[in-house]
């Protein structure tokens, strides 16, 4: 009986510091993976010296009976019930741990995959082209990216989900290589969403504001260009000025008529201006270049248009001045600076948009022009006047003093330079 004693002994004593050893670890607080891992390997070979105590120890129980055989049976059955509940607790651990390591590879596929999507449209939005210029297209362009929007906004949501489900994850997990890829791959997830939710709104932004413009600038240019093409026809089929004082003064009203029709299309023109600048800082190079014609030709065909009946004007002017008596003459200067100082005093106050300045700066130097070009006409009526009144035998004749006030004309003075003067009663600067 001495071997079977021997082995009974060493299988015991071998299971006994085992499972020791074994409850040690289980016990500790902060039981690891590999530590669960390593008993679970180690339940095979300490099985065998457990079935070898079982196997032994009814024989040597038969072969000594009395106090020596409860002995050897209150060992195996101590060795049987310590090994069964060590073995489950290892067990109901490793589960635990591999229900957590399939808990956190199931996250991190979550993750990765919501981070390939974000990182694929961050692409498209860096990719994407600025709005175009035609309205249409705008309106293709912004149904596009809002259907896109949605899409993001959806996987938001789903965001908020798998970061909630990481987060316990993390809290039920003890601390290992899943969970530093989890934090990390978390942190990417935000900082990717944040970015991408950014540039979406950004361009939502923009198409959203080209896209009235756009439709604003088509519109003011399709006005401006059918009432540009009506004037030109209507200003090519005017008469050179008569020879009649009666009927220039016709040709003059009418023509007064052209120029108060351009004074109020210049807003419209401004408009224009000020919707095409904005459109271009929006849209690509090429649709911006395409807006910036469109301008430029709707800019020069106005300023010709205003150009030429002013020519016209200053020449119905001279031709009214040329053909006419010295009362003539007076009522059309009078009226030519009625008509300067009306403009000078109806123009606009000083725009904070430098391409209005420059074209208030044009404005204005052609009324100092004009006013240059009337200064021989005024010398002129000045030298009529002083001939006039020079004839008269008496200068308080009230024929004399009547006659130049029938036409409105009180005082001109200045030394050689258009000053102040009367007309109508209403006292003007030039």
């Amino acid at each position: 009986m001495l071997p079977h004693v021997k082995k009974f002994h060493e299988c015991h004593n071998r299971l006994v510091g085992w499972m020791s050893d074994a409850e040690t670890t289980l016990q500790s607080g902060d039981v690891r993976e590999e530590d669960i891992a390593r008993l679970e390997a180690d339940i095979p070979e300490f099985r065998r010296d457990l079935d070898t105590i079982n196997l032994v120890g009814p024989r040597l129980c038969q072969t000594s009976p009395g106090e020596g055989s409860a002995t050897i049976e209150g060992l195996v059955t101590r060795d049987n019930r310590r090994f069964d509940a060590i073995v489950e607790q290892i067990q109901r651990k490793a589960e635990r741990f591999h229900l957590s390591k399939q808990r956190s590879l199931e996250v991190i596929s979550d993750i990765d995959e919501l981070l390939d999507w974000f990182r694929e449209v961050e692409g498209q939005l860096r990719e994407s082209e600025p709005p175009a210029a035609d309205p249409d297209v705008i309106r293709v362009q912004l149904k596009e990216h809002k259907a896109l929007n949605d899409d993001i906004s959806s996987q938001r949501g789903r965001v908020r989900d798998v970061l909630s489900t990481a987060k316990k994850v993390l809290r039920e997990s003890t601390q290992n290589d899943d969970t530093g890829t989890i934090r990390e791959k978390m942190e990417d997830l935000r900082e990717v969403m944040e970015v991408v939710c950014g540039l979406s709104a950004d361009r939502l932004g923009i198409l959203e504001q080209a896209l009235p413009l756009a439709e604003h600038f088509l519109e003011t240019h399709a006005g401006l260009a059918g009432w540009l093409s009506d004037m030109e026809q209507q200003v090519a089929m005017l008469a050179m000025p008569a020879l009649r004082p009666d009927l220039i003064a016709q040709q003059q009203d009418r023509n007064e008529m052209f120029l108060q029709s351009i004074a109020e299309h210049k807003p419209l023109v401004d408009k224009l201006n000020k919707t095409g600048e904005a459109l271009i800082s929006l849209v690509t190079e090429e649709d911006g270049s395409k807006v910036q014609d469109i301008m430029d030709n709707d800019n020069a065909r106005y300023n010709a248009l205003r150009a030429d009946l002013r020519t016209r004007q200053q020449a119905l002017e001279k031709a009214l001045q040329e053909s006419s008596q010295f009362s003539d003459k007076l009522e059309g200067m009078l009226r030519a600076l009625t008509n300067t100082a009306d403009q000078v005093n109806n123009m606009e106050p000083v725009s904070a948009h430098p391409p209005k300045i420059r074209d208030q700066i044009d404005d204005n130097n052609v009324l100092v022009e004009d006013l240059d070009k009337r200064q021989e006409a005024y010398d002129a009526v000045k030298r009529a006047a002083s001939d006039v009144i020079s004839k008269a035998g008496n200068r308080a004749d009230p024929a004399v003093n009547g006659k130049l006030k029938g036409f409105g004309y009180k005082k001109l003075k200045g030394n050689g330079k258009l000053g102040e003067f009367s007309c109508l009663g209403k006292s003007r600067k030039s």
